[in-house]
């Protein structure tokens, strides 16, 4: 087993999920150089499929975007509002997930988590 799938289980076996809301600039360029940088970090492996959805979508929504990475754990989305410098970040992952990492990566970008949530769902 390679160094990085040594903290996996048995995919499914376990599910783990962050949930933080952050503050802060969150241009696109922002979240998609976190998102990146979040899928090193952790230690995961993105798979094909990722998008990017503006909005106002038909005249709804505010003015935002969403960023969605599959990754081979599960994935990470990250859900903003420029406007009212703020969103939401969530990553759920079978792989460990370590807070405080996440929290760094966070903070690199100057932004800063309000409020977050740990949740191991053991499944």
């Amino acid at each position: 087993m390679e160094d990085k799938d040594k903290n996996k289980e048995i995919f499914g076996t376990k599910m783990r999920v962050v949930v933080l809301a952050v503050k802060g600039k969150v241009s696109e360029s922002v979240g998609a150089d976190m998102v990146e940088e979040l899928v090193s970090v952790l230690g995961m492996s993105k798979a094909p499929g990722s998008s990017l959805c503006k909005y106002p979508v038909d005249g709804k929504g505010g003015s935002g975007y969403t960023m969605f990475q599959p990754i081979t754990e599960s994935f990470i989305a990250f859900d903003s509002w420029p406007d009212l410098s703020g969103g939401y970040l969530v990553i759920c992952s079978c792989g460990s997930l370590d807070i405080t990492s996440v929290l760094n990566v966070v903070a690199n970008y100057e932004l800063c988590a309000k409020q977050y949530h740990n949740l191991d769902l053991g499944i």
